[in-house]
């Protein structure tokens, strides 16, 4: 005995329901898809959070750990902070018309994440020092450790040092990043030194 066939109209309410039904998974696996890729770049920002933050306690322990002498303390000290005044007075002088906004080097770095014109010339003054913004921040946290305590040398006792305490924080200071900053710092106000002599000549 011979199936009866049934007509294709018939299955076009059940074709139309399925159609519907796909178009619905469709946009969920859309929107999942979507929170999923917003959860990897999430994770993403994290990883790289941590990878800072246990770099920055890899040279918060280093800095506890190096033995640094009164002396030597001192005069890294004074390169540091010489460093840092220096990088604030050259984004002050490239926006002689925000320098009231600009008190200090924290206010700088605070300001830069949201003030394009700030962050252009807080670029160009870590490009004109040799330095990266990772050095920076290898620099404040030694000037955070260390402002307490630690004395500032003025440049004419130290005019002789430069090659010296390079070789000094090459030999005491253990944090691979801590140490290319700081020896970065000397340069980079040693440099200034030289051009600024130059010029007055």
């Amino acid at each position: 005995m011979s199936k009866k066939r049934l007509p294709y109209s018939s299955f076009k309410p059940a074709l139309f329901r399925l159609e519907q039904r796909l178009d619905v998974v469709d946009i969920q696996f859309d929107n999942l898809q979507k929170r999923a890729d917003k959860l990897t770049h999430q994770l993403d920002g994290q990883g790289e959070s941590l990878v800072r933050q246990n770099g920055e306690d890899d040279m918060w322990m280093s800095l506890l750990e190096d033995s640094f002498s009164t002396y030597d303390r001192n005069l890294i000290y004074s390169y540091v902070f010489d460093a840092l005044r220096l990088l604030h007075s050259q984004v002050k002088e490239q926006l002689p018309d925000q320098m009231n906004e600009l008190p200090t080097l924290a206010a700088v770095l605070k300001l830069k994440v949201k003030r394009h014109k700030i962050r252009r010339a807080f670029n160009e003054g870590l490009k004109s020092l040799a330095l990266s913004e990772e050095q920076l921040n290898s620099l404040c946290i030694f000037f955070i450790t260390y402002c307490q305590e630690a004395g500032y040398l003025p440049p004419e006792e130290r005019h002789t040092c430069a090659n010296d305490v390079t070789d000094m924080v090459g030999h005491v200071v253990k944090n691979q990043l801590l140490k290319l900053s700081l020896q970065n710092a000397v340069l980079a106000i040693e440099n200034y030194k030289v051009k600024k002599m130059g010029s007055e000549v």
